[in-house]
């Protein structure tokens, strides 16, 4: 299996310097599907260059991207995937981390495997082991049967919570991705008490009923009155049940500084909900969308876990 993994990375990664050898350089391929944007994020859909743009056909509609916010453009994931890791220092185990991560939103669940194996090769500490326990668990129910599943691992479907776009967005990119690494050991296999979690191995359909149920179990744990003192924030922080160390070992780091920020936000737009409304002007029509210049009145969300598709499936009359 380890050699099947490492064949796949080498492959992919042969191609991009093939590519690089012909002259073919990302910064003018003339078309394509799939652009990798300059914070790693990717668009796919017909894409074509104009200039100093790329459009972006897709089914509802287009998007044009300036220039200066792409890195590449190429074809499939597997080829986005090794011009990353071409461009990243492999000798630095944060750098295969962010790679793993990369990967894994991307259902490139081997790839993420082997690169979280060589993370703790480079630094086998056990955070980053844990990491890797958990995408090697992903791994292999994406070839598992949902009836052969544990009870713990099925995605029941969950009434989706009303949540404002910043605080939905950042739960999405941040908030859900650390209770995976730092607390789904024991919080999604029954051991962790009414704090119950749900590991995120699918896409599409099944990944947003799992998004919504990890989503309502947080909210459950916020003090809506002093968000500092939540369970959420309080639990993460400090030992607890049989742990010999905190989940997040310290509150200055990244990881813990994203649960409270979204604790706040979430607690903020629900106090400032309830307030008496007031009548806004109608914006402006606005043209075509850039990456560069987002607006949250957008008709075009860029991602499927945008929050505007999540506010406008789970509550279209507002």
């Amino acid at each position: 299996m380890n050699n099947q993994i490492r064949s796949i990375v080498c492959a992919t990664a042969i191609i991009v310097l093939t590519v690089y050898a012909r002259g073919d350089s990302p910064s003018t391929a003339a078309t394509g599907k799939l652009l990798v944007l300059d914070n790693e994020r990717t668009i796919e859909g017909e894409i074509e260059r104009h200039a100093g743009q790329y459009r972006v056909h897709r089914p509802v509609g287009e998007l044009w991207i300036p220039a200066e916010n792409v890195l590449h453009l190429c074809n499939t994931k597997e080829e986005a995937y090794a011009f990353l890791r071409a461009r990243a220092n492999l000798r630095d185990p944060d750098e295969h981390i962010r790679l793993a991560q990369w990967c894994q939103a991307r259902g490139l669940k081997n790839q993420a495997v082997q690169e979280a194996k060589e993370a703790v090769e480079l630094r086998p500490n056990a955070a980053t082991r844990r990491l890797l326990q958990n995408l090697e668990h992903a791994a292999v129910a994406q070839h598992t049967p949902l009836s052969s599943r544990s009870p713990d691992e099925k995605e029941p479907l969950t009434a989706p919570p009303e949540v404002e776009t910043d605080s939905l967005s950042l739960f999405v990119t941040r908030v859900q991705p650390t209770l995976m690494n730092a607390c789904a050991a024991c919080h999604a296999t029954g051991r962790g008490g009414a704090f119950k979690l749900t590991r995120v191995y699918e896409h599409g359909q099944a990944n947003r009923r799992t998004t919504y149920q990890n989503l309502s179990a947080a909210l459950n744990a916020l003090n809506r009155d002093q968000y500092q003192q939540s369970p959420l924030l309080v639990k993460a922080a400090t030992i607890h049940g049989d742990m010999s160390q905190p989940a997040i070992k310290s509150r200055e780091l990244d990881a813990y500084r994203s649960l409270e920020q979204w604790a706040r936000i979430t607690v903020e737009s629900k106090q400032v909900a309830r307030r008496p409304t007031q009548e806004t002007p109608k914006p402006e029509p606005a043209g075509p969308q850039q990456v560069g210049t987002p607006s949250p009145t957008a008709a075009e969300p860029l991602d499927p876990y945008d929050p505007l598709i999540f506010n406008r499936q789970a509550h279209p009359k507002k």
